[in-house]
């Protein structure tokens, strides 16, 4: 082993060295979480910076060759900025040109491989430093760019990641009212449309229910009951007649959308099912008294559904 990082070493210092070479290494994603200065040096000049980005997210693979060959260098790439180096985290977010890049990755179609990348790389990004991501992308069509890729779930993964993972209440409300004035709500409503593959349906609904679980967990936990503008629209009447709506759409042969029938029903049981006293953490309190959870179907007793209780005001 001792040989090979050696070899690296030598690569780096080398003045033939190239791209594809580091890539090549077996050693060097190891070197860089090891803090391999030289390395690291090398990958964050600006002009090797840009070149990773575009091999990752814009690269024309030969698709004669087998899958695995052809994201060969990509994945590699991708993997170089999920290192957690700190000097290449940095160095991503002070290149206007890398951000831009990673952004544009969004203009154009892509499948679940790049998707995937894409997600990954951006992801690594936020969770690294929330402020800087969220601070970049706020001023971009970030949100509505994310809601036209929505066949993908790494798209959807990475929708639910922004809203749900900051800790500083003060960013919370920033994204919210950014994913809100954005778009996010309009586009996972709309997206519950036939014109679109059922795979939009499923993402769609996923997100959807995710975020309002979150929000609603999150809601009978605080002492804090502020206003959620998010939580707001996606709950509410408007947005989910809209969604009944497309429901209850048949096309020309009188045939109602199967796929957005099963989702909306998906998702209408998760509000339901999200919306009761029994499943706040003070609703434990009532002890004997507290009322059994009511799932749906036919309740045993009329006080399995005294326990729904709409959200407060």
């Amino acid at each position: 082993m001792s040989n090979d990082v050696n070899s690296l070493d030598v690569l780096i210092r080398s003045e033939e060295i190239s791209l594809s070479a580091v890539l090549d290494n077996a050693y060097t994603l190891q070197e860089i979480r090891n803090g391999n200065q030289n390395l690291v040096k090398y990958l964050i000049n600006d002009e090797i910076l840009v070149e990773i980005v575009t091999i990752a997210l814009h690269s024309t693979v030969d698709e004669t060759l087998p899958v695995k060959e052809q994201y060969k260098y990509p994945a590699m790439c991708t993997e170089v900025f999920s290192t957690s180096s700190t000097e290449i985290t940095n160095a991503v977010f002070g290149s206007e040109t890398c951000m831009n890049l990673i952004l544009t990755c969004l203009d154009k179609p892509m499948n679940s491989v790049v998707a995937s990348f894409f997600c990954k790389i951006a992801g690594n990004l936020f969770t690294r430093d929330s402020k800087k991501c969220v601070d970049f992308l706020i001023e971009t069509p970030f949100v509505s760019k994310c809601i036209d890729h929505l066949e993908h779930g790494a798209i959807g993964e990475l929708l639910f990641k922004f809203v749900v993972s900051p800790i500083n209440p003060e960013l919370v409300h920033v994204i919210n009212q950014w994913m809100h004035d954005g778009g996010l709500v309009e586009g996972l409503v709309s997206a519950f449309s036939p014109s679109k593959h059922p795979q939009v349906h499923y993402v769609a609904c996923y997100v959807y229910s995710e975020i309002v679980g979150y929000f609603r967990e999150m809601l009978y936990q605080s002492e804090d009951k502020g206003i959620n503008c998010l939580l707001e629209a996606l709950t509410s009447k408007h947005n989910i007649s809209r969604i009944m709506d497309s429901m209850l759409q048949r096309d020309q042969a009188g045939f109602l959308n199967e796929s957005i029938v099963a989702e909306g029903m998906e998702l209408m049981e998760k509000l339901l099912e999200t919306n009761t006293v029994w499943q706040r953490p003070s609703g434990t309190i009532d002890g004997d008294n507290r009322v059994d959870t009511w799932m749906g179907g036919i309740p045993e007793s009329f006080t399995q559904v005294q326990g729904w209780q709409p959200d407060p005001e």
